[in-house]
């Protein structure tokens, strides 16, 4: 099992990414497509979750291709882990969690398909400069209150604990 953390900025910059599997490091030894997704816009990070099985025994590599249009904006992957397990289908799992507008005027607007419990916001520096209890599934947050720039939010929901960063016009 593949598993690995991706993100874009917008839905109006998508990014194009794959990931290949093969028994060399070369274009040419990638030669199983396991993941592909060509509407990449999200921004937090999003979970995909790749079950697959590889044909025998024996070293193989794992690449990520952008392939993206040009003038698009970026396109991140962090947390990439490998996992082995007896599954042999395909199944991509994402995250449910939402939040928008990025960037963010006075209200940060959180969605999540779980019961959101708490919600912590920190400075760049690690301050925590808001700290919330809550028991709903969205959250309308103030921010009026904080300077421009760049914060990272955790979000407890259903006792999973997810990051992301937003900026603060």
């Amino acid at each position: 099992m593949l598993q690995f953390d991706y993100q874009g900025i917008a839905h109006m910059f998508p990014e194009k990414m794959e990931v290949k599997i093969g028994t060399a490091t070369s274009v040419a030894g990638q030669t199983s497509q396991l993941w592909i997704n060509e509407e990449i816009g999200n921004y937090p990070y999003e979970t995909a979750t790749v079950n697959f099985t590889v044909p025998a025994d024996g070293v193989y590599y794992l690449s990520f291709r952008a392939f993206s249009d040009p003038n698009e904006f970026y396109l991140e992957v962090d947390n990439v882990k490998v996992f082995e397990t007896n599954l042999a289908t395909m199944n991509v799992n994402k995250s449910s969690l939402k939040f928008f507008p990025n960037p963010v005027q006075d209200i940060l607007i959180i969605t999540d398909s779980k019961e959101i419990s708490s919600i912590s916001i920190f400075d760049i520096s690690g301050k925590q400069v808001i700290s919330e209890s809550a028991k709903s599934g969205k959250l309308e947050l103030n921010v009026s209150q904080l300077k421009p720039g760049m914060y990272i939010v955790k979000a407890n929901s259903d006792g999973v604990v997810k990051t992301f960063k937003f900026i603060k016009k």
